[in-house]
């Protein structure tokens, strides 16, 4: 049970490694436009659909909740890689 002036003192603070990788992104970002070529864009393009699909769809949807998939365990370990580089639910 924080107070007031607790809750307004957490407010006021700033979170750094948010703010460094905010910083850092977007950086990234107005770099790559200077970088664009079309085979990075495509293979950009298809790790985001192999982590969404099979990483979200397989990994954490059928494997991790259900328990539902049965396969060889390298290819669980894989396909649970997949997941976490998604990113999602963290």
């Amino acid at each position: 049970m924080l107070d007031e002036t607790m809750i307004k003192e957490q407010g006021k603070r700033i979170n750094w490694n948010t703010t460094v990788f905010m910083v850092l992104f977007h950086v990234g970002a107005v770099a790559a436009l200077f970088m664009f070529n079309w085979r990075a864009l495509v293979v950009a393009i298809l790790l985001w659909w192999l982590a969404g699909s099979l990483g979200i769809g397989i990994g954490f949807h059928r494997i991790l909740t259900h328990r539902a998939v049965m396969q060889f365990l390298r290819l669980a370990k894989v396909i649970k890689l997949v997941s976490v580089a998604q990113r999602a639910g963290a």
